[in-house]
């Protein structure tokens, strides 16, 4: 596997893992840090997980986070590697670092789980972006968790990387290359989303806010923001996301604006606006459109389904009715003033 991998041999790592290679035994920190210095290095002159770490986070940009550079894989790191770098020369705060190594929890160095990633597919996807290794990328890509996550950070890389290029080199072949693979796997990021939409719209809003914990706890959103992906944000589903954003709990409708400003002149209005809180808001819905579904199919069958849909309707109200009934007045003034829609039309009226 480590011969494939290094000579990107796609259909034989392809077929490895058809035949039973365990990605998850076999891909650990001394092999993935292997990988790493596989290129055409200087000699004596050896690349590090905690480097590769920093580099990410350079081309990631913002305030991304790697896990190579967090303190748990440092001293995970540190463990693991500190009885072959002993005799390393190092710097005069050694009394120190002696002092912090007793901080640290033990570690059991036996344990082969240490040394192992939870998501090997992630690590080994970034190291064939970096390399420039895009059809490896793609293969690694379609395998593991996150898929739409995966495609976003190996668009923001490849870019981060074509923009890096084009202040270092001249070359326009390397920097037209990365543009391509960047704009493949936005591609591929955007046609996620569009399927998960079309199967349920639902869903495919929590995908998009759902936090990476592999990925800084950044969430698809953010990282297409970061990637500069246009077509994903104007998406619908995103497009519909920020709009519950922008209202926070206030019921979209017509004339929302007039109502906002009239709550703000006149506050005692406030109680008179429609609010959506939570789970509640999102149970209507879910069970107006089921609804609906039902309605249509029994409507093709006879007359008779005229009269339940009617009957569904009037309870759907009634629970509506009741939802609004149970939000505290409390809650409805916090949730107006917290609004970010309300907060644009206080800015706007105080200029």
């Amino acid at each position: 596997m480590m011969d494939a991998l290094v000579l990107d041999r796609v259909d034989f790592v392809k077929l490895l893992i058809e035949n039973g290679v365990n990605i998850h035994h076999f891909l650990t920190i001394p092999r993935l840090e292997e990988l790493y210095n596989t290129g055409n290095l200087p000699p004596d002159y050896q690349i590090t997980l905690i480097d590769i770490g920093l580099v990410l986070e350079l081309l990631m940009g913002g305030a991304y986070r790697c896990n190579y550079t967090r303190k748990s894989f440092r001293a995970l790191y540190t463990n693991l590697y500190g009885l072959k770098r002993d005799d390393e020369p190092r710097s005069k705060g050694k009394g120190k670092k002696k002092k912090k190594k007793e901080e640290e929890p033990d570690l059991d160095l036996e344990d082969p789980e240490l040394s192992r990633f939870q998501y090997p597919f992630h690590e080994l996807m970034v190291w064939a972006v970096l390399m420039k290794r895009q059809q490896m990328a793609l293969f690694l890509w379609q395998r593991g968790e996150e898929a739409m996550a995966k495609a976003l950070v190996a668009c923001k890389l490849y870019k981060a990387m074509a923009h890096e290029s084009s202040q270092s080199e001249p070359v326009d072949d390397i920097f037209q290359d990365l543009e391509n693979n960047s704009k493949e796997f936005g591609q591929l990021a955007y046609e996620l989303l569009d399927q998960s939409y079309k199967h349920d719209e639902q869903l495919a809003m929590k995908l998009l806010t759902y936090e990476l914990k592999n990925w800084s706890n950044s969430t698809c959103l953010k990282l297409a923001v970061a990637a500069k992906h246009r077509d994903f944000i104007a998406h619908t589903c995103s497009q519909m996301l920020l709009t519950d954003m922008w209202m926070g709990c206030l019921g979209m409708g017509r004339s929302n604006s007039l109502k906002v400003i009239l709550g703000i002149l006149f506050p005692p209005a406030i109680l008179l606006l429609d609010f959506r809180l939570g789970d509640e808001a999102r149970d209507n819905e879910d069970s107006k459109a089921r609804g609906r579904q039902e309605d249509d199919n029994k409507s093709n069958k006879d007359a008779v389904s005229n009269v339940d849909a009617t009957s569904k309707k009037g309870d759907e109200e009634e629970d509506q009715r009741k939802v609004k009934k149970r939000i505290p007045i409390g809650r409805k003034i916090y949730e107006f003033y917290n609004a970010p829609f309300t907060k644009f039309w206080f800015n706007t009226a105080s200029l």
